[in-house]
């Protein structure tokens, strides 16, 4: 391979990318052959992927010899989504057999929109990704012996045509930076960029580094030796600049996670072990974000993105702030693309044969087949397995394509040395509404495993035997499990007193602060204040019933006109205070005002036989107006009504509405 072959494949992949006419050409013209191969690696009858279930029904339209274009993807992306894939592979069944599978989730081809970043892996080929790769390894070399630059001493990262995900992009790059930068980003680099318009070189700054002042040193040039010469003058001010960043700073922003990476035999990225615990249960009343902080939890312990990039604490957070679709992202690759990452939902019909293994029925492939019935393994087992191979990986083998029957054979051969020498890539088991299940039942002898100290390769460590398969089992000590717990859910005091004492608690409280941060109403024209409303509201919850059944600030979140507001009174906050105060509609009134109901006298409407202690004559029939047919008007006056804390004193309000 030459530096003309780069910019060659640079210029063909461009094409594809740019116009689908030569895309589609190409996709239509494969050999039969390679398109088997393609298809058979794309399946896996055990595991939902949907990238790769697409691709594979691409392949075998193809080998049937029919067209593709566009609109055929889209109809076989709408029919993975809703289930219905029988017009085009029978033999599969339903797709909601995968625990992984949720029918009529349209985002799980939202990175996939466009047809090349699905086609693209049809054109370019495991060996030529590996060849690219090697040559661009030789460059980096040419570098370092030129310039006697001690591989020991400098992290050299190159990308080819892949990209993230296996996208597909139509250029290459070499960077190197010091070893212990611990990263790409967290250092200036030299660095080479090769595309259909030649070769692109010099001196810039990874994204992680602070300087408002940094001007890079980037040029075009003819051919190699001319970039190789000029990297000359360039070495000094690289060295210089990288001498004064505090890499030992960087490297622990984050508390929680030790950034500093490995590379296994396997060639991929590996982050150190994990100061995060192992069990951690994310609780606090609904309206939170214990949901929508597990992505974060999870990639923190990840800690790696979608390029293989270390992805420390504190661009976790940077994202959150600027770019919350980019993390989504990310975490959906490991959800749907490196499988490092599960994400359950516990509820009351869930079992031990789901969450562990359980005797199932094989539904026959033929309509006059007999059923037949085996022990499958369920969600929990699944990623134990998947993590422990990931040790025996770090250990053993460079194969990191196997079958299932491969993994449990080299799950037998892990002793507890190998657990406790190994780290392997860490795995997360998200598990929602954790304490909606029946834990002991779900869960069974297994509670005890999950302990840090009883994990695979501890001195405590503990196996058991599996009642359905007869085997001998044990947690791998690179497995972490979030839960999350509402609780305002009733079903809280039944979560087992056992799995409490085996989690760490983080509480998440309403954040009203939040709303004037990053809610939809911080540029806004809305004269309302949310977050001394939050504050007002809860400050009554509180005394009322407790704290734990506060509200939370996602529901004003979304908030930014009046109309807004008024939604999230009808929809949310007022169905939600019903329940809490099991229809005690006077503590409701003293929570959101008089505003908000109907006032009218029962004295002259109803008469008793005779007195009771707990009812008075002059008392109210309490009905709610009807908030959906407010106008900006009718809602600040209910609102006034409510006395926000701050606020003026309310007018007299007429409340003489039609019921809702």
């Amino acid at each position: 391979m030459e530096i003309k072959d780069l910019i060659n494949r640079a210029d063909q992949i461009n094409d594809l990318m740019t116009r689908q006419d030569i895309l589609f050409k190409e996709i239509n013209n494969i050999d039969k052959q390679k398109l088997k191969e393609l298809e058979e690696n794309w399946q896996d009858p055990k595991k939902f992927q949907p990238v790769n279930l697409l691709r594979s029904l691409i392949a075998q339209q193809l080998l049937q010899d029919k067209n593709i274009n566009e609109d055929m993807i889209n109809q076989i992306k709408t029919a993975i989504i809703n289930d219905n894939i029988s017009v085009y592979n029978k033999s599969l069944g339903s797709l909601q057999k995968f625990p992984n599978y949720t029918k009529g989730a349209s985002d799980m081809y939202k990175s996939y929109k466009k047809p090349f970043p699905v086609l693209f892996p049809f054109l370019y080929s495991q060996s030529e990704k590996n060849s690219t790769k090697t040559f661009i390894s030789e460059l980096l070399n040419k570098i370092q012996i030129k310039y006697k630059l001690e591989s020991t001493n400098f992290l050299a990262k190159q990308t080819g045509f892949e990209g993230p995900q296996y996208f597909g992009k139509s250029y290459i790059t070499g960077i190197l930076v010091p070893k212990e930068a611990k990263g790409i980003r967290n250092a200036y680099q030299i660095f080479f960029k090769i595309d259909k318009d030649g070769i692109h070189g010099g001196f810039d700054k990874g994204t992680f580094v602070k300087n408002k002042n940094f001007k890079n040193d980037v040029k075009d040039y003819k051919t190699w030796d001319e970039f190789l010469i000029d990297i000359e003058n360039i070495i000094p001010k690289w060295r210089e600049h990288n001498s004064s960043l505090d890499f030992t700073d960087v490297s622990n922003k984050s508390e929680s996670i030790k950034p500093e990476n490995s590379t296994d035999k396997t060639g991929t990225t590996q982050p150190e072990q994990m100061d995060l615990p192992l069990n951690k249960i994310l609780y606090g009343p609904p309206g939170t974000g214990k949901t929508y902080h597990t992505i974060n939890k999870a990639l923190e312990i990840i800690g790696v993105d979608d390029e293989d990039n270390t992805l420390p604490k504190e661009e976790i957070e940077r994202l959150e702030r600027e770019d919350r679709d980019r993390l989504t992202k990310i975490f959906n690759y490991h959800i749907y693309t490196t499988g490092q990452i599960v994400f359950t939902t516990f509820h009351q019909s869930m079992g031990y044969e789901d969450f562990i293994e359980g005797i199932k029925p094989i539904v026959p492939k033929k309509e006059d087949g007999q059923i037949i019935y085996k022990v499958k393994q369920g969600i929990f087992k699944r990623i134990c397995l998947e993590a422990s191979y990931s040790v025996y990986l770090n250990n053993k083998t460079n194969d990191n394509t196997a079958s299932k029957k491969d993994k449990k054979k080299a799950f037998k051969t892990l002793t507890r040395k190998d657990f406790k020498d190994n780290v392997g890539k860490p795995y997360v088991l998200i598990i929602d509404e954790i304490n909606r299940g029946n834990v002991s039942a779900i869960f069974g002898e297994l509670i005890t495993l999950i302990e840090e100290d009883k994990r695979l390769g501890k001195k405590e460590s503990l196996q058991i035997t599996l009642p359905y398969s007869k085997k001998r089992f044990g947690v791998p000590p690179n497995l972490h499990i979030i839960g999350t717990m509402n609780t305002a859910d009733r079903s809280v005091e039944a979560l087992d007193t056992a799995l409490r004492r085996r989690f760490n608690f983080e509480e998440r409280m309403p954040d009203p602060e939040i709303i004037k941060e990053f809610g939809k109403s911080k540029n806004s024209d809305l004269k309302v204040d949310l977050v001394k409303l939050l504050e007002t509201i809860n400050e009554r919850i509180e005394v009322l019933v407790d704290r734990d059944h506060t509200i939370g600030h996602s529901y004003f979140m979304s908030v930014k006109t009046m109309k807004d507001l008024k939604n999230a009174f009808y929809d949310k906050i007022i169905p939600l205070l019903q329940e809490y105060f099991y229809g005690d509609y006077s503590k409701m009134e003293m929570v959101i005002g008089s505003g908000f109901f109907v006032d009218k006298k029962n004295k002259d409407a109803i008469v008793f036989a005779t007195k009771g202690n707990e009812f008075a004559l002059e008392g109210k029939i309490y009905k709610l107006r009807d908030v959906s047919k407010f106008d900006d008007t009718k809602m600040m006056e209910a609102l006034v009504s409510l006395k926000i804390k701050g606020y003026p004193e309310p007018k007299s309000i007429t409340n003489n509405d039609e019921p809702k």
